[in-house]
């Protein structure tokens, strides 16, 4: 096993994070008063109404489960580590310290390029810390490489892909 980089995500004075503590605030209180809600109506609707119920149900469950991706990548940015290893020609990519540890495991021999990632997402109305995106298999991604500095997504690109053209 050949650690290649252990990254510790620190504060980034371009991003704020009250934004995603406040839309993780946001969608957990309105995750309580829409199951308020359900079970009020409960009480007073009729069972043949039960469906609205169980809607307004899956919506609190969704809405619960947007606060845990903002808290999540909150974490990402400020106690979140890192390790980039290759192991029996895999790239090992261990991600700790936040709500949904991120572990994959990628063949070096089925990596195409390493590009460079600046954080933005269509669905997630926040910047995320990953610097690099790996592409393999017929186009699939990964975005890894946690608040790394350019000079670093540089050199650490440059190992991988070493590593795949051994």
């Amino acid at each position: 096993m050949e650690v290649l980089a252990t990254n510790i995500t620190h504060k980034d004075p371009n991003h704020n994070n009250e934004n995603d503590i406040g839309r993780c605030v946001v969608l957990f209180l309105s995750g309580a008063l829409i199951l308020y809600g359900a079970w009020l109506w409960w009480r007073v609707l009729p069972s043949e109404i039960a469906w609205l119920v169980l809607l307004l149900i899956a919506c609190m469950l969704f809405s619960v489960y947007g606060g845990l991706v903002y808290l999540n990548n909150y974490l990402r940015w400020n106690r979140t580590t890192e390790t980039i290893s290759v192991q029996h020609e895999t790239l090992v990519i261990k991600c700790h310290g936040c709500i949904f540890h991120r572990k994959k495991e990628i063949p070096l021999s089925a990596i195409q390029r390493i590009d460079t990632y600046d954080g933005r997402t269509l669905w997630l109305w926040s910047r995320l810390p990953e610097t690099l995106r790996v592409v393999y298999s017929n186009s699939r991604r990964y975005r890894f490489g946690l608040c790394m500095t350019d000079a670093e997504r540089d050199a650490l690109a440059k190992k991988i892909m070493d590593f795949v053209n051994q």
